[in-house]
């Protein structure tokens, strides 16, 4: 009777523990970006490409290089790559919207790009 009571009391643990990694997952790809996630995600993924242009020259190397950094990129945000993609699509079916943020983006890069320009312009 005591092992039958156990063998159902891990049964009931280990469903529950499913339950609940699998309703996380759901949530996790079923949710939108908001707009400032979106515009920390977006420059740091131009930021990757740019890299990964930069460092090299042959197109298929540059293309794996930005593959691996977009891997980074979304880990360091702790997102995953369908849930950038589905709140880009989001965004692209609401133009006003996507607007708003890439002129968000556009002024976080100038700003970015004019404090790297001060600092290397004082040294």
């Amino acid at each position: 009777m005591y092992v039958r009571r156990l063998v159902y009391y891990f049964i009931f643990l280990v469903s529950l523990f499913f339950e609940v990694s699998c309703g996380t997952k759901k949530t996790e790809e079923g949710r939108t970006l908001s707009h400032a996630e979106m515009v920390s995600t977006l420059m740091d993924v131009y930021l990757a490409e740019q890299k990964a242009s930069f460092i090299t020259a042959q197109h298929d190397s540059s293309e794996l290089l930005f593959k691996q950094l977009n891997a980074k990129v979304f880990a360091s945000h702790n997102i995953q790559d369908s849930v950038f993609k589905k709140s880009f699509d989001y965004y692209l079916a609401r133009p006003k919207e996507l607007e708003a943020i890439y002129t968000t983006l556009l002024d976080s890069l100038n700003l970015r790009e004019r404090k790297i320009t001060s600092t290397t312009t004082e040294q």
